[in-house]
């Protein structure tokens, strides 16, 4: 009897520590999205919202996801649905989520570098939910570990690409100070050596070009001369690799806090 009562502790204890850690991760999504939009209604997928989405579909149940599916964001509502697409076999489980939104006629922008879709809940829901039918015993639908594996892939693959360190950065917006404690511009990949770089400031349209990667006086003047709210883009970053072979990385683009 004894060893049943502490069981059942145990079971309730997990519970409630996987809900916390669920609603956890689901607050740190839903943060990331207002992070790229004060409306929450537009999604850039920046890195920031790709990790902490992913992080989220791998550690949480199905069960909880789903309750997700009626945040108040038109976007989570969404989002949501698509993945658990991935995982759930239940085609009649997705369609009555689907048919529960079947009136919901909220919005969301998602955009990419070279093309913006708008959506409707109801219709994004009713085009996936069909989609999704046509592919059901695919192996695109595979079991919760491989996508587990899949999303974890995904997580390795932007902490591995190159991208340029900028302290204090997280949604495209930083600080003037940061940017100012900087001695260099410098690569996440250490072998890659940044050569030189643009700096671009917008309105005024005005650029300082380098000859090097040093944050020297003449580049710190420029970003002081930033007020906030400016946009200053970093361009034109060319860097040397090992073997000499030279690559330019995309633009970066900074809003000042």
């Amino acid at each position: 009897m004894r060893y049943f009562i502490l069981l059942n502790i145990f079971i309730v204890q997990f519970c409630y520590g996987q809900t916390n850690l669920c609603d956890s991760l689901f607050n740190r999504f839903k943060n990331d999205l207002l992070m790229e939009s004060v409306t929450g209604d537009l999604v850039r997928w920046d890195d920031e919202t790709k990790v902490s989405y992913y992080t989220l579909m791998m550690n949480c149940p199905n069960e909880t996801l789903i309750k997700y599916t009626d945040d108040s964001f038109p976007a989570i509502r969404c989002i949501i649905y698509t993945g658990l697409m991935r995982d759930i076999l239940d085609t009649g489980l997705l369609s009555k989520i689907a048919l529960k939104h079947k009136n919901d006629t909220a919005q969301y922008t998602q955009a990419s570098s070279d093309v913006t879709l708008k959506w409707k809940v109801n219709e994004f829901m009713q085009s996936f939910s069909q989609y999704y039918n046509k592919l059901f015993d695919t192996i695109y639908y595979s079991n919760k570990k491989s996508d587990t594996m899949h999303y974890y892939s995904l997580i390795e693959r932007i902490k591995n690409s190159a991208q340029i360190i900028i302290p204090g950065l997280y949604h495209g917006i930083v600080s003037k100070d940061s940017l100012l404690n900087m001695d260099s511009l410098k690569c996440s990949i250490k072998e890659w050596k940044i050569d030189s770089f643009t700096l671009i400031k917008t309105g005024d349209k005005l650029e300082y070009i380098t000859t090097n990667n040093f944050f020297d006086d003449k580049v710190k003047a420029f970003i002081k001369s930033m007020k906030s709210g400016a946009v200053l883009i970093i361009d034109e970053i060319k860097t040397v690799l090992i073997d000499n072979y030279r690559r330019k990385l995309p633009p970066l683009i900074l809003k000042i806090k």
